[in-house]
């Protein structure tokens, strides 16, 4: 008695493929990064918007300047009347990391600075549905963590040659964004819905 025929174990193997290549996989958010200022310490993160927009204040200048990828700079002499998404303090452990800091989250992103074992210098990291990404190597301060993964900081770094740069990374991708499959992965999906209909329709002529 034969048990499996070729067009069933074809079958099986088609459609357990079809699944597996359709079903989300994990991947890094990706960033544009944008120096808005340089200062030797004057400027100040103020907040970032749920847009996307970045507010700092000058103590030298006495004046706000708000950035948005896209649109450019534009400077105020009083406080634009943004709300902002500035993400809160939070408590991370990760393994392989120590001295984690300055922890932020919001929107299910962790932001924070740490030391890995590989490095005599901390990283700036950002932790996303299990996915780890270092986005800065060297010291740095004023985090600031919108809702879609939006960062803004002030970098520390000594290639920076002890200066503080600021910059702003404007993440491509929304953590909850749905995965919308690939015309070449709907026709390996339909050809393992073809394949189970060809046993089906041979288990029927030979019933």
């Amino acid at each position: 008695m034969r048990f499996f025929s070729p067009v069933s174990v074809l079958a099986v193997l088609c459609l357990v493929f079809g699944v597996c290549l359709l079903s989300p996989s994990a991947h890094a958010d990706s960033y544009s990064i944008y120096r808005v200022g340089y200062s030797s310490g004057s400027i100040a993160n103020i907040g970032l918007t749920d847009a996307g927009t970045l507010t700092t204040y000058s103590n030298s200048s006495l004046t706000w300047n708000t950035f948005t990828p896209g649109a450019g700079s534009v400077t105020y002499t009083t406080a634009p009347p943004f709300t902002f998404d500035n993400g809160a303090s939070c408590s991370v452990s990760f393994a392989g990391l120590s001295l984690i800091s300055m922890a932020r989250c919001n929107g299910g992103y962790s932001l924070f600075s740490a030391y890995n074992q590989a490095d005599y210098f901390p990283s700036l990291y950002l932790l996303a549905g299990g996915t780890l990404q270092q986005l800065y190597y060297g010291g740095v301060s004023n985090l600031l963590l919108n809702s879609l993964g939006d960062i803004a900081f002030k970098g520390l770094s000594l290639s920076d040659a002890d200066t503080n740069f600021l910059y702003y990374n404007n993440t491509t991708h929304a953590p909850a964004a749905a995965v919308t499959p690939e015309p070449s992965s709907l026709l390996l999906l339909l050809s393992a819905l073809g394949c189970c209909g060809m046993l089906f329709w041979k288990r029927t002529l030979t019933a």
